[in-house]
């Protein structure tokens, strides 16, 4: 029997082909019909309920949510037209012993990002590996900390006006990527009247050409000294911006990778006054964007509920979509749980959507058993024999760095116990593990790991089973979504405990960028 198809599982199924899935195994399973149609009805909440996920009222700076340099560490980036070094509260140049500056001034429950020239004997000389900048200003954003797939986003700021001012409330994906950008707003200050720019970056064909779509709101003047909410609904199928409540732009949606939030003010490095314009005699100093609150909200069960901060009061959602009454359940089905293996410096995480049945699992370190033996695992208890199946959907392989995510059997969650696993692995750098698949095993507690068997070029999505009778262990594919399955390698003796872990891995060389890896599945069961 499927351990895993429970009645909390089955909740809400919405598309007939998740139907049609269940339909079959309920009738391998001789389950009433009857009993599948009241679990397909029974929705945990309903579509137009939404419920808290992010929350910060700025009642101070938060490093838990909040990082200051961008996803790949860089605080400065001159391809951009930008004369600003982002800088944390205390920054100081390495070695150095100059002040540090802090762009962020927090009161009354208002977080400013002040912008100015660099001060006199701060940060001159270099910067870390950066020539130092004029200026010195803030970014906040939730990379590696935060992130999400679909859902409403509202912040309310006070935004500033002068010449080579850049005010941004932005979205990126979090697989490293670009374009993939969500302009929730962009305010330059060399607009006169300043107006609300809304916009999105994406790839617009199969050769990933960069493409824009997007339009100026002039409703408002965000620089009138005044606080604005700015909103945007992230659907499926749409993107909807708001400014005060109204209804801006809508588009369809183009993006559906889980994405990160940037809030910043940059200054322009921009003669030739192309788009943030720079600084002149003018531009008032110091000046400050002002953050009253940040709030994201989803629909997605699969999502925590996070206790709000002091000073929270509900948004009013857009749309006549509404806010839950209940907190969202956990985020992983009964009896599961996940940990990372090892101590990876990023921690990894699991959600489980039980409405469409999706597995996102995250995980760093130097890849998975052989790299360092790190990863993260979303596993449950198998007593005795038995298989472990999933469909690996997508794999991220950022940059040149190797992914490698599948499903693994391993007698405890310890880094170096015995262990076996079959693997969907993507290496951009190396052509010989380039979308294969891959079954390895460590046979011995704190022994090394071996590749058993490799078998290259698999397009995705591919469903793995990894199976157990007694010591014994074998791995399968499947290409045609598990109508037929092809041996990977020989069979494998493991002298494992009869009460074993089982479940799903996902790790990622990531070099020295601290990123993390992500895989996506569908259809995981674990039964005889």
């Amino acid at each position: 029997m499927t351990k895993n198809l429970t009645a909390r599982s089955l909740l809400a199924l919405q598309t007939g082909d998740v139907v049609r899935r269940l339909m079959l195994q309920f009738h391998t399973m001789k389950v009433p019909l009857t009993l599948l149609v009241a679990f397909v009805f029974a929705s945990p909440l309903s579509a137009n309920e939404y419920h808290l996920t992010f929350d910060d009222e700025f009642n101070d700076f938060n490093s838990s949510r909040w990082q200051t340099s961008d996803f790949y560490g860089m605080r400065h980036n001159g391809g951009d037209f930008q004369a600003q070094w982002f800088a944390d509260p205390a920054y100081v140049p390495e070695g150095s012993t100059q002040k540090p500056y802090n762009p962020f001034i927090s009161t009354n429950g208002i977080l400013t990002i002040q912008a100015r020239p660099t001060p006199e004997n701060t940060f001159s000389g270099a910067i870390g590996s950066s020539k130092a900048q004029p200026f010195v200003s803030g970014q906040l954003t939730s990379a590696h900390k935060f992130t999400q797939r679909y859902g409403y986003f509202e912040l309310r700021a006070k935004l500033p006006a002068g010449k080579g001012l850049w005010s941004r409330f932005w979205l990126l994906t979090d697989d490293g990527n670009w374009p993939g950008e969500y302009d929730i707003f962009e305010v330059l200050g060399k607009d006169n009247p300043t107006f609300v720019r809304q916009t999105t970056h994406y790839y617009k064909d199969a050769k990933k050409r960069h493409a824009i779509d997007g339009s100026a709101y002039r409703g408002i003047v965000p620089t009138d000294g005044k606080f604005h909410t700015y909103g945007f609904l992230w659907e499926p199928k749409s993107v909807t911006w708001y400014v005060d409540g109204v209804k801006t732009l809508r588009q369809v949606n183009r993006i559906n990778i889980p994405m990160y939030i940037l809030l910043d003010l940059a200054v322009g490095n921009d003669p030739l006054n192309t788009f943030p314009g720079s600084p002149d005699g003018t531009t008032p100093w110091p000046s400050n964007m002002e953050l009253d609150y940040l709030r994201v909200y989803s629909n997605d069960p699969a999502l925590p509920s996070v206790t709000p901060d002091d000073g929270y009061e509900p948004s009013v959602l857009p749309n006549g979509h509404k806010i839950a009454k209940k907190p969202s359940p956990s985020t992983l089905p009964d009896d599961w749980s996940a940990d990372d293996i090892g101590s990876p410096k990023v921690r990894g995480s699991s959600s489980w959507n039980p409405i469409t049945g999706e597995w996102i699992v995250k995980g760093t370190g130097y890849g998975i058993s052989g790299y360092g033996d790190q990863c993260h695992f979303a596993g449950t208890l198998l007593s005795g024999d038995g298989s472990l199946t999933a469909s690996v959907q997508s794999v991220s392989a950022i940059n040149s760095n190797e992914v490698k995510a599948g499903v693994m059997i391993r007698e405890s969650r310890n880094q170096r116990a015995r262990e076996i696993a079959l693997l969907y692995t993507v290496a951009r750098t190396s052509p010989t593990a380039e979308s294969s698949i891959i079954l390895q095993s460590r046979s011995a507690a704190n022994g090394e790991t071996a590749v058993l068997a490799t078998v290259p070029g698999i397009n995705l999505p591919v469903s793995l089973r990894l199976s157990r009778k007694g010591n014994s262990f074998t791995g399968e594919y499947s290409a045609d979504g598990g109508d037929s399955w092809a041996p990977v390698g020989t069979a494998e003796t493991i002298a494992m405990p009869k009460q074993a872990q089982a479940g799903l891995v996902v790790g990622g060389n990531q070099n020295n960028y601290l990123r993390l890896a992500r895989a996506n599945f569908l259809d995981v069961a674990i039964g005889d």
